[in-house]
C-alpha cells in the first residue's frame, strides 16, 4: 500500500465534504458562500446517483414520514401481489427484514407525529432555499413553481386516493381538483379522459437535474472549490479528536468540517465511526427518451394507478417508478424497466426512442427521516444523508442546517429527531 498523503487546506477554517450528489454539493455551496475553503471528495461511477435520476420534483407536501402504520400495511400489502410496484428480492432477506422490524418499530403514532413535525419544518424552508441557492449561481429560472398533477385512472383509486389525500398532511402545499382544461389537456396526451385529477400547488420542479447538478459544479468550482476523485473508505480519529478520511487512492484527507454525504455509502462510514446505521439501498428506476411531442407547460404527473411520475424535462421525458428494497449492488432487475415501459406504451403517452435505463439506490433509514447533525466521534465531523425520496427536495436546507453546526450558529429547525444517534437508544 502507498503511504498516505495528508491533504490539509492552508486556510484557517475549512470544509471537506465526502459525496457529489445533490445534498453535498448543496453543503458545498452554501458553505463556500459562508467563506469557509471546500474540498469535495467524489469518484463517479459507472451509474449515476439519484439526484440525477430523478423525477426532479420539490416534494414539499411529503411531510409525512412513509414509516407509519398505514404505509407499512400498504406496503406489505402490494409485495404479497404479482406485479408490484413495491418489492424485495428474497435472496436479500437478510438485508430488507432487519429494515422492516426497524421501520415498525418506527411506525408508532408518536413517532409519525415528531417526523411529520420535523419534516414540516423543513418544507416550509425548502423553497425559499432553492430559490436562494439558484440565484446565487445564476440559475434561478431552473425552478419551476407550477406545482404537479395527480392522475387516476379507475373511478375506485378516485375515490379512494382522493379521501386519503383529504385526510393527509400536505405541509406548506395544498391541492384542489383538476380544471376542465386540465382535464382535457390529460386527455389529449394520453388519449383517455382520466376518471379524476388533482392539482398540487405550493410544489415545484427543477428544469433539468442533470443541467442543474453540472450548474452547481460549474458554480462551486468557479468559487474556489476543489474536486478530487476519489472516494472515502475509512474513517479515523486523533487524539486531538480530528477525523480524518483515507480514500481508496490511499490518500488521507482532513479539514476544519468533514461532511459525510455519501448517500448509501455513508452509512459504511459513520459505522466505523461507531454509530448504529441501519440503512438500506431503496433503489428506484426510470425510462427516459428524446422529448417529442410532451407539451412543455404540462406539469410533472404521477399516475397514481401504476406509482409512475412522469417529467418533461429540457434534455428529456422522464418516468420513474418502483421501489425495491435490496442490496445496493445487487444487478438491476430487468423486469422493472420491461414493465415500466409496458405501463407508458399502455398509458399512450410520446415516448420515443431510443429509450434509456436508469436504476439507482435511494439512501433510506427505518424511520424515513434523514441524518443531519454533528457526530460525537470527532470534533470536525458532520453528516448528512439519509434523505430516502427527497433528497432533491430537502438539498438545499441542509445545507443550511449543516453551515449553521459548522459554524456553530444555532438553526430555527429541530434537529433532535435527526440526529443519527437516534437509532443506538432504540
Amino acid at each position: 500500500m502507498r503511504e498516505a498523503k495528508t491533504v490539509v487546506s492552508a486556510k484557517r477554517r475549512s470544509a471537506l465534504i465526502a459525496g457529489g450528489g445533490i445534498v453535498g454539493l448543496a453543503c458545498a455551496h452554501r458553505l463556500l458562500q459562508r467563506g469557509l475553503s471546500v474540498t469535495i471528495l467524489d469518484r463517479a461511477g459507472t451509474v449515476r446517483p439519484p439526484s440525477w435520476g430523478n423525477a426532479g420534483v420539490i416534494a414539499v407536501n411529503e411531510v409525512e414520514p412513509l414509516a407509519s402504520r398505514a404505509s407499512l400495511t400498504k406496503a406489505l400489502r402490494l409485495m404479497l401481489r404479482g406485479n408490484s410496484p413495491v418489492s424485495a428480492p428474497i435472496a436479500d432477506f437478510r438485508t430488507w427484514l432487519p429494515f422492516f422490524i426497524r421501520m415498525a418499530g418506527a411506525s408508532g403514532s408518536a413517532r409519525f407525529r415528531s417526523g411529520t413535525a420535523a419534516l414540516t419544518a423543513c418544507m416550509e424552508r425548502a423553497l425559499p432555499a432553492w430559490r436562494e441557492m439558484l440565484d446565487e449561481i445564476g440559475r434561478g429560472a431552473m425552478l419551476l413553481e407550477s406545482g404537479h398533477l395527480v392522475v387516476w385512472e379507475s373511478a375506485r383509486t378516485a375515490r379512494t386516493c382522493l379521501t386519503a389525500w383529504q385526510h393527509a398532511d400536505t405541509g406548506p402545499a395544498s391541492f384542489r381538483a383538476a380544471t376542465e382544461e386540465e382535464m382535457n389537456a390529460l386527455q389529449a396526451l394520453t388519449g383517455k379522459r382520466p376518471c379524476g385529477a388533482i392539482r398540487f400547488q405550493g410544489t415545484a420542479h427543477i428544469s433539468d437535474p442533470g443541467r442543474l447538478l453540472d450548474a452547481l459544479k460549474n458554480s462551486i468550482v468557479s468559487a474556489g472549490a476543489d474536486f478530487v476523485a476519489a472516494r472515502a473508505e475509512v474513517i479515523t480519529a486523533t487524539r486531538q479528536q480530528k477525523a480524518t478520511l483515507i480514500a481508496d487512492d490511499g490518500s488521507s484527507h482532513t479539514a476544519d468540517a468533514i461532511v459525510i454525504a455519501s448517500g448509501v455509502g455513508s452509512g459504511r462510514l459513520l459505522q466505523q465511526a461507531g454509530a448504529v446505521v441501519p440503512m438500506i439501498a431503496e433503489r428506484g428506476y426510470h425510462v427516459q427518451s428524446p422529448v417529442n411531442g410532451w407539451p412543455g407547460e404540462m406539469p410533472p404527473i404521477v399516475f397514481e394507478d401504476r406509482a409512475i411520475v412522469v417529467t418533461g424535462f429540457e434534455s428529456a421525458l422522464r418516468a420513474t417508478s418502483f421501489v425495491e428494497f435490496a442490496r445496493h449492488d445487487r444487478p438491476a432487475t430487468q423486469a422493472r424497466w420491461e414493465r415500466l415501459e409496458r405501463h407508458l406504451d399502455e398509458l399512450g403517452l410520446p415516448f420515443g426512442s431510443p429509450r434509456s435505463r436508469w436504476m439507482g439506490a435511494r439512501p433510506t433509514l427505518p424511520d424515513y427521516l434523514p441524518a443531519i447533525g454533528k457526530s460525537g466521534f470527532a470534533d470536525n465531523l458532520y453528516y448528512a444523508f439519509g434523505h430516502q425520496h427527497l433528497g432533491l427536495t430537502m438539498a438545499p436546507v441542509t445545507a443550511e442546517i449543516i453551515a449553521d453546526l459548522v459554524l456553530e450558529r444555532s438553526s430555527s429547525i429541530d434537529l433532535r429527531p435527526f440526529d443519527i444517534a437516534r437509532f443506538s437508544k432504540e
